[in-house]
Parts: C-alpha cells; sequence; structure tokens
C-alpha cells in the first residue's frame, strides 16, 4: 500500500528545508552541531534538510528553539514559509 502524502505539508517540508539550510550556513553549523543542538543524529538533519521528511512535532519545536525562532513550527506546514 502506498502512502497518500499532503502535497501541502510537502510544499512546506521543502520551503523549511531551504530554511533551515540557509540558517545553518549563515551560522556555521554543520550537520552534527544541529544534532547536537536538539539531539538528533547528523544523518536526520541531512533528512530535514533535503525535505525527505517532516519531522515530529516535539523535534520541530527543539529546531524552532535551536534556531532562535527563525525556523517556526508552523514553517513546516506552510507554503508562505519562505516569504
Amino acid at each position: 500500500m502506498h502512502k497518500v502524502l499532503d502535497m501541502h505539508c510537502v510544499s512546506g517540508a521543502l520551503i523549511v528545508a531551504v530554511k533551515l539550510s540557509l540558517y545553518m550556513e549563515t551560522h556555521g553549523l554543520t550537520n552534527e552541531a544541529m544534532a547536537e543542538k536538539i539531539g538528533k543524529s547528523s544523518s536526520m538533519i541531512s533528512r530535514y534538510r533535503n525535505g525527505e521528511i517532516v519531522p515530529p512535532a516535539d523535534v520541530i519545536r527543539e529546531i524552532q528553539n535551536a534556531t532562535n525562532l527563525a525556523v517556526q513550527f508552523n514553517d513546516w506546514f506552510s507554503k508562505e514559509a519562505a516569504a
């Protein structure tokens, strides 16, 4: 059985993946450094940054805190996240 994806959510994930990547690049953070900040593996950070997966709510909040609100909770589900 194939999983049906909500395209609105997928669009938001891709946009916020760019926001997360830009934040990390601007602040000189590697996947390993962000992983340490939020308690996840660097491979998971890579998957978030590539828009492969949307993290669960608790991880999104950790990312929000780690980025000083530059990447917000609602960004993961908003088409206008990059605006």
